[in-house]
Protein backbone atom coordinates (compact mmCIF):
# COMPACT_ATOMS: atom_id res chain seq x y z
CA UNK A 1 0.00 0.00 0.00
CA UNK A 2 2.61 2.59 0.87
CA UNK A 3 4.58 1.80 -2.17
CA UNK A 4 1.69 2.72 -4.12
CA UNK A 5 1.02 5.82 -2.32
CA UNK A 6 5.02 6.79 -3.12
CA UNK A 7 4.75 6.24 -6.79
CA UNK A 8 2.11 9.18 -7.28
CA UNK A 9 4.61 11.01 -5.84
CA UNK A 10 7.38 10.99 -8.24
CA UNK A 11 7.96 14.22 -10.87
CA UNK A 12 6.35 13.88 -13.69
CA UNK A 13 8.64 13.85 -16.88
CA UNK A 14 6.89 16.47 -19.28
CA UNK A 15 7.67 15.19 -23.31
CA UNK A 16 7.75 17.99 -25.57
CA UNK A 17 5.20 17.65 -28.76
CA UNK A 18 6.07 16.91 -31.76
CA UNK A 19 6.53 19.54 -34.43
CA UNK A 20 6.47 19.51 -38.17
CA UNK A 21 9.58 21.97 -40.09
CA UNK A 22 10.34 22.71 -43.67
CA UNK A 23 13.77 23.03 -45.39
CA UNK A 24 16.00 25.52 -45.16
CA UNK A 25 13.65 26.49 -42.03
CA UNK A 26 15.29 27.41 -38.35
CA UNK A 27 13.62 25.21 -36.01
CA UNK A 28 13.79 24.42 -32.41
CA UNK A 29 13.64 20.94 -30.39
CA UNK A 30 14.14 20.65 -26.74
CA UNK A 31 16.08 17.30 -25.50
CA UNK A 32 13.62 14.15 -26.12
CA UNK A 33 11.17 16.29 -29.15
CA UNK A 34 11.21 15.32 -32.62
CA UNK A 35 10.59 17.10 -35.86
CA UNK A 36 9.09 16.20 -38.77
CA UNK A 37 10.54 17.67 -42.39
CA UNK A 38 7.71 18.82 -44.10
CA UNK A 39 7.12 17.24 -47.68
CA UNK A 40 9.75 14.63 -46.89
CA UNK A 41 10.43 11.44 -45.10
CA UNK A 42 13.24 12.48 -42.61
CA UNK A 43 12.25 12.86 -38.97
CA UNK A 44 14.89 14.43 -36.40
CA UNK A 45 14.30 13.72 -32.56
CA UNK A 46 16.84 16.08 -30.30
CA UNK A 47 18.56 12.62 -27.83
CA UNK A 48 20.81 14.17 -25.17
CA UNK A 49 23.37 16.20 -24.00
CA UNK A 50 26.65 14.80 -23.43
CA UNK A 51 28.69 17.59 -22.29
CA UNK A 52 28.59 21.59 -22.13
CA UNK A 53 32.14 22.84 -22.13
CA UNK A 54 31.27 26.47 -22.60
CA UNK A 55 32.43 29.50 -21.18
CA UNK A 56 30.43 30.37 -18.38
CA UNK A 57 29.08 33.64 -18.22
CA UNK A 58 31.35 36.42 -16.92
CA UNK A 59 34.11 34.22 -17.42
CA UNK A 60 37.54 35.09 -19.53
CA UNK A 61 38.43 32.12 -21.49
CA UNK A 62 40.75 31.18 -23.89
CA UNK A 63 38.60 29.09 -26.16
CA UNK A 64 34.78 29.12 -26.34
CA UNK A 65 34.30 25.48 -25.73
CA UNK A 66 31.78 23.08 -27.10
CA UNK A 67 27.82 21.29 -26.53
CA UNK A 68 28.46 17.54 -27.45
CA UNK A 69 25.12 16.31 -28.58
CA UNK A 70 22.64 13.47 -29.98
CA UNK A 71 20.43 13.74 -32.93
CA UNK A 72 18.86 10.82 -33.97
CA UNK A 73 18.17 11.04 -37.50
CA UNK A 74 15.72 8.50 -39.68
CA UNK A 75 14.67 7.98 -43.20
CA UNK A 76 12.05 5.17 -43.51
CA UNK A 77 14.47 1.94 -41.97
CA UNK A 78 17.82 3.81 -42.13
CA UNK A 79 18.25 4.81 -38.69
CA UNK A 80 21.63 6.57 -37.29
CA UNK A 81 22.70 8.29 -34.15
CA UNK A 82 24.63 11.80 -35.27
CA UNK A 83 26.80 13.18 -32.62
CA UNK A 84 27.10 16.93 -32.64
CA UNK A 85 30.35 19.29 -31.52
CA UNK A 86 28.13 22.36 -31.28
CA UNK A 87 31.07 25.47 -31.27
CA UNK A 88 30.02 28.71 -31.81
CA UNK A 89 29.38 28.84 -35.76
CA UNK A 90 27.60 25.34 -35.24
CA UNK A 91 28.30 21.89 -36.56
CA UNK A 92 26.79 20.29 -39.84
CA UNK A 93 26.53 16.60 -40.67
CA UNK A 94 25.18 14.78 -43.90
CA UNK A 95 22.71 11.80 -43.33
CA UNK A 96 20.44 10.15 -46.17
CA UNK A 97 20.58 13.35 -48.82
CA UNK A 98 20.16 15.85 -46.08
CA UNK A 99 22.21 18.30 -44.09
CA UNK A 100 21.39 18.75 -40.87
CA UNK A 101 22.83 21.48 -38.92
CA UNK A 102 22.80 22.56 -35.65
CA UNK A 103 23.38 26.22 -35.39
CA UNK A 104 22.80 27.39 -31.74
CA UNK A 105 22.48 25.22 -27.98
CA UNK A 106 20.22 27.59 -25.69
CA UNK A 107 20.40 28.56 -22.68
CA UNK A 108 24.18 30.00 -22.70
CA UNK A 109 26.00 28.99 -20.11
CA UNK A 110 25.53 30.42 -16.73
CA UNK A 111 28.33 30.68 -13.58
CA UNK A 112 30.23 27.88 -13.04
CA UNK A 113 28.43 27.00 -9.80
CA UNK A 114 25.16 26.80 -11.85
CA UNK A 115 24.20 23.91 -13.17
CA UNK A 116 22.04 23.43 -16.90
CA UNK A 117 19.45 20.48 -16.25
CA UNK A 118 19.22 18.34 -19.52
CA UNK A 119 15.48 19.08 -19.93
CA UNK A 120 16.42 23.13 -20.29
CA UNK A 121 18.71 22.82 -23.36
CA UNK A 122 17.16 23.57 -26.40
CA UNK A 123 18.97 23.09 -30.21
CA UNK A 124 18.57 25.66 -32.87
CA UNK A 125 18.44 23.62 -36.11
CA UNK A 126 18.46 23.36 -40.15
CA UNK A 127 17.54 21.11 -42.53
CA UNK A 128 18.67 21.46 -46.15
CA UNK A 129 18.29 18.55 -49.18
CA UNK A 130 21.74 17.84 -50.60
CA UNK A 131 25.61 18.00 -49.13
CA UNK A 132 26.49 20.85 -47.25
CA UNK A 133 28.51 23.56 -49.30
CA UNK A 134 28.18 26.81 -46.75
CA UNK A 135 25.89 27.58 -43.67
CA UNK A 136 22.29 28.34 -44.11
CA UNK A 137 21.95 31.81 -43.83
CA UNK A 138 20.24 33.07 -40.44
CA UNK A 139 18.29 36.36 -40.53
CA UNK A 140 16.32 38.09 -38.60
CA UNK A 141 13.46 37.37 -41.66
CA UNK A 142 14.67 33.48 -41.43
CA UNK A 143 11.35 31.81 -40.38
CA UNK A 144 11.45 29.86 -36.93
CA UNK A 145 9.34 27.53 -35.30
CA UNK A 146 9.27 28.20 -31.68
CA UNK A 147 9.71 25.77 -29.02
CA UNK A 148 6.36 24.03 -27.83
CA UNK A 149 4.56 21.47 -25.66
Amino acid sequence: MLLGALGGCAPRQVVPRPISAGLNQTFVLWVGQTATIRDRPLEITFKDVFSDSRCPTGAMCIVAGEVVMLLLAQVANNIKDITFHVRPGGDAHEFAGYTIRVTQIDPPKGPPETMIAENQYVAYIQVRAGKATSPIPISPTTPMISPSY
